[in-house]
């Protein structure tokens, strides 16, 4: 269904910019249900762009290449954490994993792409 609404939105929006990003990886969303679709439909209108990476998954698209890979650290030490708590999987673990300092760093957390977040402003500045 995100095909048809995604492109009724693109043709009904005659002056909006649009910017469609997504990761190869994507095992939520694949390419081909998606990204592939909008690309074949609409790889010619000058008013949408693409960027598609190959490593960013399904949640990480608008964090940076360090990030992604200290997310997936975080992993290891989520479980790392359970077995030294002997704690099983929960929402009270997952919290109280967050919110020890020797376990998550936020900084490295959240540090987005710089280089993607430019793309988005400048696709800003083309629609004033």
């Amino acid at each position: 269904y995100a095909k048809y609404s995604v492109n009724e939105g693109i043709d009904k929006a005659k002056n909006a910019q649009i910017l469609i990003v997504h990761s190869s990886d994507d095992r939520t969303v694949l390419a081909e249900n998606g990204y592939d679709l909008f690309l074949q439909e609409h790889k010619d209108n000058p008013r949408v762009s693409f960027v598609l990476y190959d490593d960013r998954g399904h949640s990480d698209l608008f964090y940076d290449r360090e990030t992604v890979f200290y997310r997936g650290i975080l992993k290891e030490r989520y479980i790392r954490y359970l077995l030294e708590h002997k704690v099983p999987d929960s929402d009270e673990a997952r919290v109280a994993f967050r919110d020890d300092p020797n376990y998550v760093d936020f900084e490295w957390c959240f540090q987005l792409d710089e280089e993607l977040m430019g793309n988005i402003l400048d696709m800003f500045k083309k629609g004033e």
